[in-house]
């Protein structure tokens, strides 16, 4: 089978765009031939495609989505940046389409409901369509669609819209009215699973907060936790690339002398890095998956979520991990204090979390978009 594979990025970082990898390497290693469409931009996807021996073709696109937040003239040269994209998207289709009219391809599987180039092709080449969406926009990621109603009808005439939970999975079909969804959680590679002491892990207080810096992702909830602490002993890790929201932070810890704050930036190697740390703190308000929980459970650290967004469908209070009313600093305080005693039986919160997490690694949802396309 020949299959176009569109990225929404060029970021090897990306947690979405590992996850797409993931299933596009499961489909190349099946015998299917695979072309990618990547955009141009930064990033190190291209090497690598083309290193696992996976034709690319770079042009430009972008997404259908602008900051909701903005106001006056920044927000209508949002609005029409955006417009321009899809545009250029459209265009860009045309010349897609035009270069593979003759290769015989018979699916466009697209990542993310972020962009629409993918549709474009598919409706250009009359091929079938598979729509992976990871996000909510407003909720998760701050941004708003551009004409909301001519986006469900693209989604609509997609022959299968992959959603990564059970929450995202009911926005798109309550919000959207989409009747053509299906839920599939995200595959992790099992190079995630690392090898470690369980005991140096119960020793240790070093206390991980992974992802892009932002409101949504709730750092400053952790931050706060940590500086109402005070407890010495602890040790508090960010990772993710510093933009202002992180300059905010970092200026915070300065001023008010709090010990032991580690903003890591961009971290190449996560696995060395989670190698230190025996917690990790999610304190997004709207999760659509939840990768790192994942991630991190595989490292043998245990997770404390906020009860909101897929981090519920993911952590079972006090089995494999722990919850905390998002927003209330307090609640999250005395979690933690619970989770670093000697009364907490961390050893057997973290087997359960290994076991749990270990379900991920075994490619059931790549095998399950094979199966879709063989039977299309």
């Amino acid at each position: 089978m020949k299959i176009i594979a569109v990225f929404h990025d060029n970021d090897l970082h990306s947690g979405g765009t590992l996850s797409f990898l993931s299933v596009i390497e499961y489909l190349k290693n099946e015998g299917n031939e695979i072309i990618g469409i990547i955009p141009k931009k930064k990033g190190d996807l291209k090497e690598y495609l083309n290193k696992i021996e996976i034709e690319t073709i770079s042009c430009s696109y972008g997404g259908n989505v602008y900051r909701a937040n903005r106001k006056g003239l920044t927000n209508i040269k949002g609005i029409l940046r955006c417009f321009v994209k899809s545009i250029v998207s459209v265009m860009s289709a045309l010349y897609i389409s035009f270069i593979l009219r003759n290769d015989g391809y018979e699916f466009v599987y697209t990542n993310t409901s972020t962009i629409n180039i993918g549709y474009w092709i598919s409706s250009f080449l009359k091929i079938n369509h598979i729509w992976h969406f990871r996000e909510f926009c407003l909720e998760d990621q701050e941004s708003l669609r551009l004409f909301d109603n001519s986006f469900r009808k693209k989604a609509l005439k997609a022959d299968k819209i992959i959603t990564i939970s059970n929450i995202l999975d009911n926005y798109y079909r309550e919000k959207y009215k989409l009747d053509n969804t299906l839920m599939l959680y995200d595959d992790i590679s099992p190079n995630y699973i690392t090898q470690f002491d369980v005991i140096s892990k119960e020793d240790n207080i070093n206390i991980l907060v992974t992802g892009t810096f932002s409101e949504g992702k709730g750092q400053w909830i952790a931050l706060k936790a940590f500086e109402k602490l005070n407890n010495p002993q602890i040790g508090l890790y960010f990772a993710g690339k510093i933009n202002s929201y992180a300059e905010e932070m970092i200026h915070y810890v300065q001023n008010n002398k709090i010990e032991n704050v580690h903003f890591c930036g961009m971290v190449d190697d996560m696995k060395e890095l989670r190698k230190k740390m025996s917690f990790s703190i999610v304190c997004s308000k709207s999760e659509a998956f939840g990768r790192t929980i994942i991630e991190d459970m595989l490292s043998g650290i245990v997770v404390i979520g906020a009860n909101c967004g897929s981090v519920m469908e993911l952590i079972n209070d006090g089995y494999n991990g722990f919850l905390y009313k998002y927003g209330d600093i307090e609640n999250l305080c005395c979690i933690i204090k619970h989770a670093i005693s000697k009364e907490c039986d961390k050893v057997t919160i973290i087997n359960n979390s290994l076991d749990f997490a270990s379900e991920f690694t075994k490619n059931r949802t790549a095998k399950k978009i094979s199966s879709l396309m063989n039977d299309e």
